[in-house]
């Protein structure tokens, strides 16, 4: 009983027990799949985590397996190529200099990110988009996104490489 309650009437803040039991099921429901993500994501701490979030879930349901993706290493990597802007673009260096400029947050060339770009995501300028394709280069290239040489070198004490 809810509203049609008398005990509701002169106590708004009574629920009664129809409202306990929804809740309950809402919580405790063994068919809500998506209770493990919920209890798992951590809140992102700025914008930069959000769409490192984003991508690794899309990523993660296209079937990449999770032991290759590290967040910490895509946010060092992101910080290191464009300091969080997915605006970025390089005009100075070898590949700016070949014409094929890196771009965005994780500053890779149009060939490289239209290789590794999953359906859907296709954007080199999106942040998200830009994740996933150079995500998915890294883990082709070096087995996963730990093991690109920036992000190695400066666990061991030394300096970031561009990659």
């Amino acid at each position: 009983c809810t509203t049609s309650c008398p005990v509701y009437w002169s106590d708004g803040n009574y629920f009664g027990p129809a409202a306990i039991v929804n809740a309950h099921r809402f919580i405790f429901d063994s068919r809500d799949e998506a209770a493990p993500e919920r209890k798992e994501a951590p809140k992102p701490e700025d914008q930069i985590d959000a769409w490192i979030h984003e991508a690794v879930q899309i990523m993660e349901k296209s079937g990449i397996p999770r032991d290759q993706i590290d967040a910490e290493a895509i946010r060092t990597i992101i910080m290191h190529e464009s300091n969080g802007d997915p605006g970025a673009t390089n005009n100075w260096d070898s590949n700016a200099a070949a014409g094929t400029p890196s771009i965005g947050l994780m500053q890779t060339i149009a060939p490289t990110f239209e290789s590794f770009a999953l359906p859907g995501h296709q954007n080199i300028y999106d942040p998200v988009d830009n994740i996933i394709a150079a995500t998915r280069y890294s883990i082709e290239r070096y087995g996963s996104v730990a093991d690109v040489p920036g992000v190695s070198g400066l666990r061991s004490g030394g300096s970031y490489q561009g990659y």
